[in-house]
């Protein structure tokens, strides 16, 4: 890699200020109190799937295109030995742990009130919908995020904890 690139600078802008701040506006309209939301009305759960889609397919098309500008392949993987599927395994593990936390803290009326519960689907084409957002969801962040992302940002840094602290 030579320099940032008018390529990375552009990926850069996009992943760091543009994304956060359009999730910012979408949180502020889907959060919106009920009069509020009489005026402006939220779009269907099958239309807010098929828009991340879309999103996601972008984001990962702008990924693709920024790591050929300087020869990073997005699906080399490195050789995965005991050590880093022992580390999966554990962070899995905690996970499962935090939800089982999380249910167990809250009231049936709160976890039923969650903002979360308006989002799954509820019809059998939602659901399906919302199963190619979360397999398109997990290809194209991986690849943006963790892969182009933090290679670009490693090389600007020299650091790969910083690197990491600023993906994550």
């Amino acid at each position: 890699m030579h320099g940032v690139g008018a390529a990375r600078a552009v990926y850069l802008t996009c992943l760091l200020l543009l994304l956060p701040a359009m999730a910012f506006r979408s949180a502020r309209v889907f959060n919106a109190p009920a009069e509020d939301a009489a005026r402006r009305p939220i779009p269907s759960r099958a239309t807010i799937y098929l828009n991340s889609i879309v999103m996601l397919l972008l984001l990962f098309a702008l990924a693709w295109f920024t790591a050929r500008t300087f020869g990073y392949r997005v699906f080399d993987l490195p050789r995965l030995g005991a050590r880093e599927f022992a580390a999966g395994a554990g962070a899995l593990i905690f996970q499962f742990a935090m939800m089982f936390v999380s249910h167990a803290v809250r009231s049936a009326g709160e976890l039923r009130d969650m903002p979360v519960n308006r989002m799954m689907p509820r019809s059998p084409r939602e659901r399906v919908l919302y199963s190619a957002t979360s397999v398109v969801a997990g290809i194209s962040e991986e690849a943006a995020y963790r892969g182009v992302l933090m290679a670009i940002l490693w090389y600007a840094l020299g650091n790969g904890w910083i690197a990491a602290l600023v993906c994550a």
